[in-house]
């Protein structure tokens, strides 16, 4: 969602046509869906920047949490994490 914040912003410095507009609608559309459907609605490119990964994890109770986390959490082993919301926590760096 955060390129569609920057994105969305491009018609205001311009005067478009309606087949411009209908581009930008169907483009943001599209971004919106693969947002959507790829579990990118928390990705934040601030994250990428800052060596942060972002895993979804299903717990043993079947629930499924995602983790920031700059290391690797590759494997089935145990880690140490703080709740930042219902579902969403963060592994403390080391």
């Amino acid at each position: 969602m955060y390129l569609i914040s920057y994105i969305s912003l491009i018609p205001l410095f311009m005067v478009p046509s309606w087949a411009e507009i209908t581009s930008f609608a169907i483009i943001l559309l599209v971004m919106l869906s693969t947002y959507i459907n790829s579990d990118l609605i928390f990705y934040n490119p601030m994250f990428v920047a800052l060596g942060y990964k972002l895993y979804l994890v299903e717990l043993s109770d079947g629930d499924r949490v995602y983790i920031l986390s700059k290391q690797s959490l590759r494997g089935n082993r145990g880690i140490e994490a703080y709740l930042l919301t219902d579902y969403f926590f963060l592994v403390e760096d080391r």
